[in-house]
């Protein structure tokens, strides 16, 4: 479902402005305009015309480095990242999740075109490095949403008034909503995992079955479990099996959220690209996505194999909602003096209970969307979220 409205028409994205607050008023479509005129340098921060050419065309970042070059190595590294699970560590971990960062980087760097060189970059080396399948699953999880997001990332229209926590640069323009962004994410991490899933099986108990296999597997190569009761491993493969497809769509959500921060700031701070930075306490959602899940949540009640996909779809847009009260809780703290102590304390308990800590920013994020709580209480507490 394409949350964002958008509409293609003669070249041209047209996006739905953001809501009025009186709910009886229709939104206006106003044109979003991107780089059209080859890949995106970033050279400069914009003239204030609007045009969203974002460079010269030329393929180069003005200091001389063809943007070819860095997408391949940004697609180099990504590969690099993905093999690292070779060799399972909490470090080679940390490197899975930040998979799609490099993808990312090129493409915030120097567009889509970038971020899909990068794709394929990754695509030829890991299809040497650990066969096609593996190489096939990164395009499929990373590359491919990676240069879409790209895509959208550097749409952009002259500013008006910024209602879902849009970034506005210094020429007065201000950019797709990291909101919509990450609603996006989670749709493409639930969608990547369901294809990995269809290709495991096209039933339930089939995909079950094999995710049993697959967990016996790897217990009886490590060693793990061989104390355990023949009732204590079949508890185990049964929860795994149930567990895995929605541990990785989230996960995998996560992992493309995390990256795309830390590719924002990073491509920043390098003053290439021209998006600025979004600000994460004004991330927002538009009040269609509360009907987008509720209807997800529906269709896990669906049989047989629509019901798990739509386990895997409804329980990643949740996440997303998580995320969003997250944010709901950064722009409450923010100005406060005990400000960096809440954040810690939120972060610790998100860790260590999980469990309960995230039903409640889930209903925090619901509440953001359907009735704008945030406002609210900054408003309460005469503080905002610009401050």
């Amino acid at each position: 479902m394409n949350l964002s409205r958008d509409t293609l028409r003669d070249g041209r994205v047209l996006m739905a402005a953001p809501a009025s607050s009186d709910k009886g008023q229709e939104p206006s479509r106003v044109p979003v305009r991107g780089n059209e005129s080859g890949p995106d340098t970033g050279q400069g921060r914009g003239n204030g015309s609007g045009n969203g050419s974002g460079g010269n065309g030329t393929g180069d970042n003005g200091n001389g480095l063809p943007w070819l070059m860095i997408a391949i190595s940004g697609g180099a590294l990504s590969a690099v990242f993905m093999s690292a699970l070779a060799s399972p560590s909490i470090f080679s971990f940390i490197m899975f999740l930040l998979v799609p960062a490099p993808l990312f980087m090129s493409g915030l760097g120097f567009g889509w075109r970038a971020a899909a060189a990068a794709a394929l970059a990754a695509l030829a080396l890991l299809a040497g490095m650990l066969g096609l399948k593996a190489a096939l699953m990164h395009l499929v999880m990373a590359g491919l949403p990676a240069a879409w997001l790209s895509w959208l990332a550097w749409q952009h229209r002259p500013a008006a008034g910024a209602m879902e926590g849009e970034p506005v640069d210094d020429a007065g323009r201000e950019w797709y909503p990291e909101g919509r962004l990450l609603l996006w994410m989670a749709g493409l991490a639930a969608g990547g995992v369901s294809l990995v899933l269809l290709g495991v099986g096209l039933s339930k108990a089939e995909v079950h079955d094999a995710l049993r296999q697959l967990a016996e597997n790897v217990m009886q190569a490590s060693g793990l479990g061989a104390q355990a009761s023949d009732e204590q491993k079949k508890a185990f493969l049964d929860f795994f099996a149930a567990a895995a497809p929605l541990s990785a769509a989230v996960m995998w959500l996560l992992s493309m959220f995390l990256s795309w921060r830390i590719s924002g700031w990073l491509v920043h701070k390098m003053g290439v690209g021209q998006r600025p930075p979004a600000d994460f306490a004004r991330l927002s959602f538009p009040q269609a996505a509360l009907l987008l899940l509720a209807g997800l949540s529906l269709a896990a009640l669906l049989p047989d194999i629509f019901g798990l996909l739509g386990e895997v779809f409804a329980l990643t847009y949740m996440a997303a909602f998580v995320i969003l009260g997250i944010a709901v809780v950064h722009a409450w703290a923010r100005g406060k003096p005990w400000e960096p102590l809440a954040l810690g304390a939120l972060y610790a308990a998100l860790l260590m209970l999980t469990g309960l800590v995230a039903p409640v920013l889930l209903l925090l994020g619901l509440a953001e969307v359907g009735f704008g709580i945030r406002e609210k209480m900054l408003r309460g507490g005469g503080s905002s979220a610009d401050d």
